[in-house]
């Protein structure tokens, strides 16, 4: 999806192992994405970038507004509009860690924090944040609406998946 990493590397090490994934599922399926241009940089200083990078599909335009700073942090703020009211299934976040780099893990719930343990399960919460990484590789992931998910480990993986539950993007309204 449009400005989603493909690729993260932090000290020599790949981050994550494919691809992050992010999906409006619509009537059961996934939108499919047309890129609308080539990624834009709209603010550049030495230690801050923003890109904007623009999609359309299913009748939803979406706008991915990534910044990176120069210690490290990159946020992606995505925001989907439309021109008439779009009820959504789900919305997901799917970020694929390597294992070897997601020893550790804390996050904002009292249960996670040290060795990462095979399963962690979230119920529907408004600000989740959670951090897996080594010690010199990692990444944090933060979710700011509600959003529930799952921690697994798979193939060499540690797949963090994150959904919201159904909702509407109304017309002319972010």
């Amino acid at each position: 999806v449009a400005g989603m990493p493909q690729k993260i590397v932090s000290n020599g090490r790949d981050v994550i192992a494919s691809p992050m994934k992010f999906n409006v599922m619509v009537n059961g399926t996934p939108v499919v994405w047309e890129q609308q241009n080539t990624d834009k940089i709209i603010y550049k200083k030495p230690a801050k970038i923003v890109r904007l990078a623009l999609a359309r599909g299913g009748g939803i335009q979406l706008e991915n507004t990534t910044t990176m700073e120069a210690d490290g942090m990159v946020r992606f703020d995505v925001t989907l509009t439309s021109n008439e009211s779009i009820p959504i299934d789900a919305i997901t976040a799917e970020v694929p860690y390597n294992a070897d780099v997601a020893r550790y893990m804390t996050g904002e719930d009292k249960r996670i924090g040290g060795f990462r343990s095979g399963t962690i399960d979230w119920p529907i919460s408004t600000d989740f944040k959670l951090w897996l990484g080594d010690w010199n590789a990692g990444m944090q992931v933060n979710f700011s609406d509600k959003t529930k998910g799952h921690v697994t480990e798979d193939n060499g993986m540690v797949i963090l998946k994150a959904e919201t539950d159904k909702l509407v993007i109304e017309k002319d309204r972010k």
